[in-house]
């Protein structure tokens, strides 16, 4: 248009907010930016635009839970840690030993919609073996994902058991 680049579309999903050659091809359900429509910014105590509408937290309106969040698994009562989490993913782990979990349960709580990967981590709260790492510690090693600690299913679904750690993502 008049020698200038512009948008003429935007991909399925997006809508083009803005005029050319200024134009952005943005997802109005989840830019807090353009919530729900172009233009429409997420006030400071909303921050979040999730399904396009402004919510407290990035998670199905939840927010990103803390590090060394605690909690305990609905069914056995078995105490879990969160290790790390940001609005797309998180880390938990086992915590005062293992136990059994119901991961998917407890990712759900949290705002997350399934599990990821999952595997042991040997005792360690958000660690390895003999590393000596806590939940506290910056300088978490990246998480051991070996498939270890599928203990089955029960009618709340897949048990995650004794000393593990498992993603739970959006």
């Amino acid at each position: 248009l008049n020698g200038q680049c512009g948008l003429s579309g935007c991909n399925q999903g997006f809508t083009m907010c803005g005029q050319n050659p200024n134009a952005v091809c943005t997802n109005t359900q989840t830019d807090a930016k353009n919530c729900g429509k172009c233009g429409t910014v997420c006030p400071m105590n909303m921050p979040y635009c999730v399904n396009a509408v402004c919510a407290n937290g990035c998670l199905n309106g939840h927010p990103q839970p803390n590090p060394c969040t605690n909690g305990k698994d609905p069914e056995t009562g078995d105490p879990w840690t969160v290790c790390s989490a940001d609005c797309n993913s998180a880390w938990i782990s086992h915590d005062a030993g293992g136990g059994h979990y119901h991961a998917l349960q407890i990712c759900q709580t949290l705002g997350y919609t399934r599990v990821g990967s999952y595997g042991g981590t040997c005792s360690d709260v958000c660690g390895y073996c003999g590393t000596g790492n806590g939940c506290m510690n910056p300088n978490l090693p990246a998480p051991h994902w070996d498939n270890e600690g599928n203990c089955g299913m029960d009618a709340n679904g897949l048990i995650l058991c004794q000393m593990v750690n498992w993603q739970c993502l959006k």
